[in-house]
């Protein structure tokens, strides 16, 4: 049960295959999932980069102050959330245990978001 495999195929869907998104992700938002890419703008209103003008949607659990920046990952039902640095797998912390539960309906919601865009492209997530 890996995260980085919810997250590989979420940028299969709706990224544009360049390996840099494989490796840093995608800016991408719906209902269920949000993706942010590592930011490195520094500007002052960014909240990926300044976490002191976080939204009020990234400042409603006790775990943001660890991480003060928004999330890279968030699963909107769940309310899980998930940083890396720079790249995918580098230094991730999480907002909350994943069960396999909550992973299994990820893996779920992601075949209704492949089903809706019509991909055909994206295997099955490999549990390992």
């Amino acid at each position: 049960m890996k995260i980085e495999n919810i997250l590989q195929k979420l940028i299969k869907l709706k990224g544009d295959g360049s390996d840099s998104q494989e490796r840093y992700g995608i800016n991408y938002e719906d209902g269920t999932f949000m993706m942010h890419q590592f930011c490195w703008c520094e500007r002052e209103d960014c909240p990926w980069c300044n976490g002191e003008i976080l939204p009020q949607m990234f400042r409603d659990d006790a775990e943001i102050q660890e991480c003060e920046n928004a999330p890279n990952f968030w699963y909107k039902p769940t309310n899980f959330k998930l940083w890396w640095y720079k790249y995918i797998g580098r230094g991730m912390t999480q907002n909350m245990a994943l069960s396999k539960y909550a992973y299994k309906q990820m893996k779920k919601d992601l075949k209704k978001l492949k089903d809706v865009s019509g991909e055909n492209n994206v295997e099955s997530i490999n549990d390992n």
